[in-house]
């Protein structure tokens, strides 16, 4: 999966945050959206394309 790809489900696991209807889901959503990060700075790091840190969930 190459970054685009990443940073659009990412960006769609947010919006998903932000829309979930009870405290259980957010924090469900907010890991999926966590992990994605994670895997985002990983491929930046491993392909030398290192950019602005994505905001962990926690703080949405």
């Amino acid at each position: 999966m190459d970054l685009n790809e990443l940073f659009f489900r990412h960006q769609i696991a947010v919006m998903r945050v932000h829309s979930a209807p009870d405290c259980a889901e957010r924090h469900r959503l907010g890991g999926l959206a966590d992990g994605i990060a994670s895997r985002i700075g990983q491929l930046q790091q491993r392909l030398g394309a290192f950019g602005t840190p994505l905001v962990r969930s926690a703080a949405l």
